[in-house]
């Protein structure tokens, strides 16, 4: 059982999916966003042991700090992943394209661009996740004594798109 870090609330609040979007249509994404990429950046015995912390309550202080910096990437992938299911759904007679009384669907190119901004606001938190583990690895033995043959914490750097903007 995964339990979610990033509560419907909180993606509500702090993401552009907001209140409309039903939470039916949201939730699956939401554990498919923690079960892929964040159990990808613990690492599967970190990840269950934070999910097992967060879940009795009973996580310390560092740790808090820890699952706060997970939200804000959680919640940027999350909106990512979900963008092409707002506007397309599979049905019984295939692939539909949802319209409403007044409102326009967006095109294919609009849905990418504005997914490529979400991932890149995700990719940007996902950083700083890994950048904190690896300055504060001490904190958290979990992360660094990796017993397990499942995922291993990937600490790579994907980068992120800034968009043509140069950051000195």
């Amino acid at each position: 059982m995964i339990i979610l870090f990033t509560s419907q609330e909180y993606i509500e609040k702090f993401s552009p999916v907001g209140k409309l979007v039903s939470w039916d249509e949201i939730e699956p994404t939401a554990y498919l966003v923690q079960d892929n990429w964040t159990q990808d950046m613990l690492g599967t015995n970190f990840y269950v042991y934070l999910q097992q912390q967060y879940q009795a309550q009973t996580l310390t202080p560092d740790e808090i700090i820890l699952v706060n910096k997970i939200k804000a990437a959680q919640v940027h992938r999350i909106a990512e992943q979900c963008t092409p299911f707002i506007n397309y759904q599979l049905k019984n007679k295939g692939l539909m394209k949802q319209s409403g009384d007044y409102a326009e669907s967006s095109d294919l190119d609009e849905v990418r661009y504005i997914r490529a901004e979400l991932r890149n606001r995700a990719e940007f938190y996902e950083q700083r996740v890994l950048t904190y583990l690896c300055e504060n690895s001490n904190l958290y033995p979990q992360y660094t004594s990796n017993n397990s043959d499942d995922m291993k914490p990937n600490q790579s750097n994907n980068g992120y798109d800034l968009g043509g903007l140069d950051i000195i």
